[in-house]
């Protein structure tokens, strides 16, 4: 699938006539191809979900010249960005079935946002929904409808908060369209054999999630998390879809010595692509801690509204790692913070902290004295 964003300039900065567009190109003849409308600075940018024809784009040209802006630039879509009211629902387009880690925020203060894990395994059956934070501003939230064999929509439940939300699948690639041709495919065997997810990983953590192009296999995101070569991982699955018609065929995972494998219960042969959430980070940094001290992150995020993960992992075997997914809304407000996994610290139980104070940055620190040293972090929103 292609995308055409348009970029119209010397535009007026004016959030009632993006209304306007954003109604007058819905109800227009190319409206089932709209994505989105959204103002950056001075400008605008309008997103379809296929490159229009040159007959539809005269009809964009009618509609725009009503309001005096200038067409002259081309680009592909990066992320999705949209405007929503309460009559507004957001189709993921193509996604009758899968699993997805979906975040919603607003750069404006005092919105809602939130971070949801969506699973569906056959487009005939109900999905699985499981809220990992979610952040509600006068009375309003934010509610899904997947009904069978339709796509995926998103909508708010009042007429408060409309804006201009940005809307990101965390596992899926901005630069694909098909999640599978950048993913890494695996082949699960039947009971009692196994397909390797990682190698070579003594300690740390890990957040994968695995989707399959076959209908009622089980699918799932699951988080892993150990210390060291020879102690136990702690291991936890969200938004996990088993088979319909048999509650045996669920995917199980092992992390022995330096490998991370899966499994499937009682399954005929079949095949996963997944996807290491790791690779999706838009940001990847080291930190050194020392102590009890805490350190600030001073550049990241940029802004005070998130909705996503914080990946914190020791470099050294022995150190301790975590996962944390937050989300955030105002720099006034406190945010919602859920340590999703974590390993401690082999012998002396240090463990991983982290805080965003009002009006302040995210810190991060050790809870004792030991495992000084490099932790690596990655920032997935």
């Amino acid at each position: 699938m292609s995308t055409e964003i348009y970029q119209p300039t010397d535009f007026p900065c004016d959030e009632v006539i993006i209304y306007k567009l954003h109604d007058e190109i819905l109800c227009s003849s190319i409206g089932y191809k709209f994505l989105y409308i959204k103002r950056r600075e001075n400008q605008i940018l309008i997103s379809f979900n296929t490159l229009l024809t040159p007959s539809e784009k005269n009809i964009l040209d009618n509609i725009i010249s009503q309001h005096e802006i200038n067409i002259d630039i081309f680009r592909n879509i990066v992320r999705k960005q949209i405007l929503i009211n309460k009559q507004c629902k957001i189709l993921f387009y193509d996604k009758y079935k899968g699993n997805f880690i979906t975040s919603v925020f607003n750069y404006k203060r005092n919105m809602p946002s939130f971070l949801y894990i969506l699973s569906k395994n056959n487009p005939d059956h109900s999905p699985s929904i499981t809220s990992l934070n979610n952040i509600n501003i006068n009375n309003t939230k934010f509610t899904y409808n997947w009904e069978s064999n339709l796509e995926l929509e998103i909508y708010k439940t009042t007429d408060n908060s409309d804006g201009l939300y940005d809307i990101n699948i965390l596992n899926k690639d901005n630069d694909v369209d098909n999640d599978e041709l950048n993913s890494k495919k695996i082949f699960i065997p039947t009971s009692g054999y196994s397909d390797t997810l990682l190698t070579e990983k003594t300690h740390g953590v890990e957040l994968y999630v695995l989707n399959s192009d076959i209908n009622d296999v089980p699918i799932t995101t699951v988080a892993l998390c150990k210390s060291s070569l020879i102690h136990m991982p702690a291991i936890i699955k969200i938004g996990h879809t088993k088979n319909k018609n048999n509650n045996m065929n669920k995917l199980n995972f092992t992390w022995d010595n330096n490998e991370i494998r899966v499994n499937s219960g009682i399954l005929t042969c079949k095949s996963y692509y997944f996807k290491n959430l790791k690779n999706n980070a838009e940001i990847k940094f080291t930190i050194n801690l020392s102590n009890t001290s805490t350190v600030i992150l001073e550049k990241y995020p940029k802004k005070q509204r998130f909705a996503g993960f914080i990946i914190i992992e020791g470099q050294e075997e022995g150190m301790p790692s975590a996962i944390f997914n937050i989300s955030k809304n105002e720099n006034i407000n406190l945010p919602s913070i859920t340590k999703l996994i974590s390993s401690r610290g082999v012998s002396t139980n240090e463990k991983l902290q982290l805080s965003w104070l009002v009006n302040n940055k995210i810190t991060i620190n050790k809870s004792g004295m030991n495992y000084d040293g490099k932790y690596d972090i990655w920032i997935i929103n």
